[in-house]
């Protein structure tokens, strides 16, 4: 048999020889084919020339050659003596895969929602490979990968790690234009070798054989990992398991767990994990061959055939070294069974980035400096400081989540511009997170530092534009500490319970537009001092039930405009707790005995006051369901209908008669009291607890005279802390002080009891209409001034008046009564009308101490102890029948 002889080629740049003396060409999928060539040549080149140069080894028997394409890497040239100018030196030639460039180059770049044949092919594209240089044999189709990146790492490194991590594997194959890369992920489906598919195992057979064959045969079997677990979690869905699990029939109690798998969709974690174990399982049979077969190449198949122990059958190269080495050439193949589908093993390690970096927010193009660009979940996007390629802009970077400072639902998002700390889950590049923010030279520290080191703040400004700013500070310098709250427009504060609020000293609330207060239920106010209301404008109260004022010390209501109070059921106003007003003078007595005599008259007399109040209430609660009538004829009346009196009268015949009514409210006068008469009971018990509280020895439980106590003019309508004038005359004054017209509305009853005086002041015209009756207990004088017209409706009146009444209207003076009217008075009772007086109502009963003055110009009624004086130029008397039952004296 003839023994075949090896043909050999070699060309890079101005070298083209056959006088090949040797070569290394080593094949194994996912690396980079490379070659060793030494060869003489019969001129001189120069190695500058050569790198870079492409180049091509051929080689063969008869049949097709194995042609090895490539790239010069490396020169080195060994002359000797014999070798005039370096002519014939010897040539070491190293030619690498064009793929073998990608290890030259290392960069930082990102790659964002393209799946791994795109970033490769983008990869390749920039070294020079292009599309028709690479071949993309794939089976199966891959996800988008959101956030990619290359750092610090050869583009080599960088796609191989990809390819790895998909099980996808590459190898170099000639073409028309020279090398092809060709990228596989199925290896049951590749093609067989050039040739004859078939090659025999032919024991002892000589590599230069008259056929290929396979003259020796290595067979290894190793143990491998026969399950892989891999689990994630997927941010969106963090509560859904999303663990996968791939085993082998065998091995399967050889376990490898992955966290985190790098997968968000449980189908992509179920392929990951099938392709992890494939590649664990690839290499578990090999089956190793040493042939004079140029053919063999890594990524093809061959069928070997006459081989022992049921070796025969279709083997998948995975790995192909061919030698020529002192004439002698051999052929050295790593295969696995055709059937197992091959995967090539994870070797690249992946960067890992150490501790944080940072990177500047940014937004699509035009976005004004500290606006907000950010998606549903709070994540922005950022720039980094590596990141030569991309723009200034959201293209930068995927959307990136944001790390809060509390778990408990804060939210703070960064603003465009902003220069992050962003760190890596588990180092891993491709999982950033922004953890915080930093200030520079741009966006400075919101104060100046470090006058204002003590100051803790958190501030934003306003959104888009930065105009504005919100800001909650917390100032700590000693002896000025201070918590700020502003709010650039709107600030909304809700409490789903209750709201406590405590302010150690003075406290400031400045409104410059509306304010409107709601409560759903009750609402009280406490004063220790002095309580200010100040309206510039008009002020309205409306109360739909019951209202109660209870001031214990002095109460005063000045208005400077109009002022209109509507009350839609009762409105009871108390001036001044007696008892508290006399505990406060008895505060004063020096001796023991004094103060407790003073509680005793002033526990006496708070019971007195809760007695008359119900006495004089309880008949006129009784009148409120009689009244719809009578008010429609009041309010005609009030309109200037005086046609309407007929109505008015008729509405009254359904009331209690004057002396029913009149028995019901003489209670007041006639009920249980201390001694000292019926007009001067409340003044009785005051004068005790003043005589207790005042030391002066004697009877402190002795009868009051009646008369009336001393009442001063009262403050003026600001409600400040009671001054001395005050407390002369005790706490409980009610001064009211309106500047212009005065308008009140009650829809039931309206009672006001006063431990003082009541004073009114109105500067124009006063109104008041109430529902039901107007019921004022007045234990010091009661003056009230009016300087336009007085218009009064009600359906019953009762006042009771522990000193002098008087009453001056500047206009004139109308009174509305549907029921009984009642006056006690302590005093003296004066009314004064600067225009027409009109009364109109049931039974009227004045009950004064002193004298009852009516006068009309130069005519005037004078009622009192001793009589009833009429004076007048001319009185008329009209009646059926006059009966004197005493003499009249005519003056």
């Amino acid at each position: 048999m003839t023994p075949r002889t090896l043909s050999t080629f070699f060309r890079a740049h101005a070298i083209a020889s056959r006088d090949v003396l040797g070569f290394r060409v080593e094949h194994r999928l996912g690396l980079v084919t490379r070659a060793e060539v030494e060869l003489r040549s019969g001129a001189y080149v120069d190695p500058d020339e050569l790198l870079g140069s492409p180049a091509t080894l051929a080689f063969g028997r008869e049949g097709p050659e194995h042609e090895v394409h490539g790239v010069v890497t490396d020169v080195e040239i060994t002359a000797t003596p014999a070798d005039h100018d370096l002519q014939g030196a010897l040539y070491r030639i190293h030619v690498a895969s064009w793929m073998g460039l990608l290890e030259r180059e290392v960069d930082c770049r990102i790659f964002q929602d393209k799946d791994v044949k795109e970033i490769v092919s983008e990869v390749l594209r920039r070294a020079g490979i292009d599309d028709q240089r690479q071949s993309w044999r794939l089976v199966s189709s891959y996800p988008k990968r959101v956030h990619c990146v290359q750092y610090n790492e050869s583009s080599l490194a960088f796609v191989s790690r990809l390819l790895e991590e998909e099980g996808i594997y590459f190898h170099a194959e000639s073409g028309d234009a020279g090398e092809v890369v060709v990228f596989e992920d199925d290896s049951t489906s590749s093609d067989p070798i050039d040739g004859d598919k078939e090659v025999p195992y032919r024991l002892g057979a000589g590599l230069a054989g008259a056929e290929d064959a396979i003259g020796v045969l290595t067979r290894r079997c190793r143990t491998a990992t026969g399950k892989v677990v891999l689990r994630d979690v997927d941010f969106e869905a963090p509560t859904l398991d999303q663990t996968v699990t791939a085993a082998a029939d065998t091995d399967a109690d050889l376990e490898v767990y992955d966290h985190p798998g790098l997968y968000t969709d449980r189908r992509e974690g179920e392929r990951l994990a099938r392709v992890r174990l494939e590649a664990l399982q690839a290499e578990r049979a090999l089956l190793e061959l040493e042939s004079g077969c140029p053919r063999l190449m890594a990524g093809r198949w061959l069928k070997l055939v006459d081989a022992p122990d049921a070796l025969d059958g279709d083997h998948f190269i995975t790995a192909a070294v061919h030698e020529l080495r002192d004439g002698v050439y051999l052929a050295r193949a790593t295969t696995v069974p055709r059937s197992v589908r091959y995967r090539s093993p994870r070797r690249t390690p992946a960067p890992i980035i150490e501790g944080p970096q940072t990177a500047v927010v940014v937004a699509p193009p035009g976005a004004p400096t500290e606006d907000i660009h950010t998606d549903a979940h709070g994540r922005c996007k950022i720039k980094f400081h590596w990141d030569r390629h991309g723009e200034g802009d959201d293209t930068a970077s995927c959307w990136i989540r944001v790390a809060q400072p509390q778990a408990s639902g804060a939210i703070l998002l960064p603003r465009v511009g902003w220069e992050v700390i962003v760190e890596f889950l588990e180092g891993n590049p491709d999982r950033p997170i922004v953890t915080g923010r930093v200030f520079n030279g741009r966006f400075m520290p919101p104060y100046a530092l470090p006058e204002g080191k003590s100051r803790t703040a958190l501030r934003t400004s306003s959104s888009p534009g930065g105009s504005g700013a919100n800001e909650i500070r917390l100032e700590d310098r000693a002896g000025s500490e201070e918590i700020s709250i502003r709010s650039q427009r709107n600030t909304t504060l809700a409490t789903a319970n209750d709201k406590t609020r405590s302010t150690g000293a003075h406290e400031s609330k400045s409104v410059k537009v509306d304010a409107r207060l709601t409560v759903g239920a009750d609402q009280k106010i406490q004063v220790t001092n002095g309580y200010l209301s100040t309206v510039d404008g008009a002020q309205t109260a409306t109360v739909g039930g019951n209202r109660t004022v209870q001031v214990s010390a002095a109460f005063g209501l000045t208005a400077r405009g109009a002022s209109a109070a509507t009350v839609g059921g009762t409105h009871k106003e108390m001036d001044g707790n007696p008892a508290s007003a006399l505990l406060s003078l008895a505060g004063k007595a020096p001796t023991e005995a004094a103060t407790a005599e003073a509680r005793r008259a002033l526990m006496a007399l708070d019971r007195a006051v809760v007695a008359k109040v119900d006495q004089v209430m309880a008949p006129v609660h009784a009148l409120e369901s009689q009244l719809g009538d009578l008010g429609a004829a009041m309010d005609a009346l009030g309109a200037g209908n005086l046609g309407a009196t007929g109505k008015a009268l008729d509405a009254t015949a359904s009331l209690p008669s004057p002396a029913a009514f009149g028995a019901s409210l003489g209670a007041i006068a006639g009920g249980p009291a201390p001694p000292g008469g019926d007009a001067g009971w409340l003044e009785a018990l005051l004068g005790r607890g003043r005589e207790a509280g005042s030391g002066r020895p004697g009877d402190a439980s002795g009868a009051g005279s009646g008369a009336s106590g001393e009442s001063g003019a009262g403050p003026d309508g600001g409600a400040a802390s009671p001054s001395a004038s005050d407390s002369a005359t005790g706490p409980g004054h009610s001064v009211n002080v309106c500047a212009s017209t005065h308008e009140e509305k009650v829809g039931g009853v309206r009672a006001t009891i006063a431990a003082a005086g009541i004073h009114t002041t109105v500067g124009g015209a006063r109104t008041q209409r109430v529902g039901a009756a107007r019921v004022e207990l007045v234990a010091g004088a009661r003056v009230e001034t009016c300087l336009a017209d007085k218009t009064e409706k009600a359906a019953g009146l009762a006042v009771v008046s522990g000193a002098p009444e008087s009453e001056r209207v500047g206009g004139s003076r109308t009174t509305m009564v549907g029921g009984a009217v009642i006056d006690r008075i302590g005093g003296s009772h004066t009314v004064v009308a600067g225009g027409k007086g009109m009364f109109i109502g049931a039974f009227h009963e004045v009950d004064a101490a002193g004298a009852i003055l009516l006068k009309c110009g130069p005519s005037e009624v004078v009622i009192d102890g001793g009589g009833v004086t009429i004076k007048a130029g001319l009185v008329t008397i009209t009646a059926p029948n006059v009966r004197l039952k005493r003499n009249v004296s005519l003056m």
